[in-house]
């Protein structure tokens, strides 16, 4: 499910950056240039804005990024949570200063999927990223 979100017209190659954004750590994924596997690539300590946004820019111009996916955190009943309206706040600084097109997923569970598989938020934000990259592939097929 992508709730209201700003997703550009399919491109059936370029990289995509997933990310987690929780209370604590960012999780962070990319796709390969075809979009068909995410691989989970770091967890980003702490809530420093400026450092995680450095680190991202890193991650963004070294991988040629074409694009990002938020998990997007709403309540198992799918409501707004106060971590959605944290969430759309980062969301919202990631476009102002990426100027990339995002994609908002629903990651209700990934953080469980991850923890069962003995994986981090990196694992949450792949487990993200490669649901949005199957979703967006079974639109085109």
């Amino acid at each position: 499910m992508l709730p209201k979100n700003k997703v550009k017209d399919f491109s059936p190659a370029g990289k995509i950056i997933g990310i987690d954004y929780g209370k604590k750590s960012i999780g962070i994924a990319i796709s390969d240039p075809n979009r068909i596997i995410a691989f989970p690539r770091v967890v980003l300590k702490g809530k420093n804005c400026a450092e995680n946004l450095a680190k991202i820019r890193e991650f963004i111009a070294r991988e040629k990024i074409e694009e990002i996916v938020v998990g997007w955190p709403l309540s198992m009943q799918g409501e707004v949570t106060t971590q959605t309206k944290e969430t759309q706040q980062f969301i919202e600084v990631l476009v102002a200063t990426f100027g990339l097109p995002v994609a908002k997923m629903d990651e209700r569970l990934t953080t469980i999927q991850a923890k069962k598989s003995k994986g981090d938020d990196a694992v949450a934000a792949q487990i993200l990223l490669q649901t949005y990259l199957d979703m967006v592939k079974s639109r085109h097929d």
